[in-house]
């Protein structure tokens, strides 16, 4: 909502209240907020920490089945792998985590330091956990 200019107000010769110079309303409709600090923090060493997240259950299902996906990007390069998942168990999860990090390691010669996840079950398992811990990976839990 809202009222017409302070001009043409005056100009109705209607009675008005106070001062209409300072509507506390259209003030605050004026007032500029600081924006969000948009530096982004990021890893400078490519695959170094991986984030990655599962999606679905999605519609329409993949040609195959998949209801699910699951999509795994470098903090650094921002490039991402994305898998099609028909579930979102651990046995169908890990094995696309590992080879998406194992074919990296090799194809880059580096390796993953810190996996990022939002905590969920297909990622908090022990057949992912000993993977980590074999490869000295830290696993973070974020949520949201």
């Amino acid at each position: 909502l809202g009222h017409l200019n302070f001009k043409s107000l005056k100009d109705t010769g209607l009675p008005l209240k106070g001062d209409i110079d300072t509507c506390r309303d259209c003030m605050e409709g004026k007032a500029h907020k600081k924006p969000f600090n948009k530096k982004r923090v990021r890893m400078e060493e490519p695959f170094h920490t991986l984030n990655m997240d599962l999606c679905g259950p999605i519609d329409p299902i993949g040609i195959n089945g998949e209801k699910y996906f699951m999509a795994i990007t470098d903090e650094a390069t921002d490039f991402t792998g994305t898998y099609l998942l028909k579930t979102k168990e651990a046995k169908e999860v890990v094995p696309c985590i590992i080879a998406h990090i194992t074919y990296f390691e090799n194809q880059v010669r580096k390796t993953v330091k810190k996996i990022r996840c939002d905590g969920g079950k297909e990622f908090m398992n022990k057949e992912l956990m000993e993977s980590c811990n074999k490869n000295i990976i830290k696993e973070n839990k974020q949520n949201g």
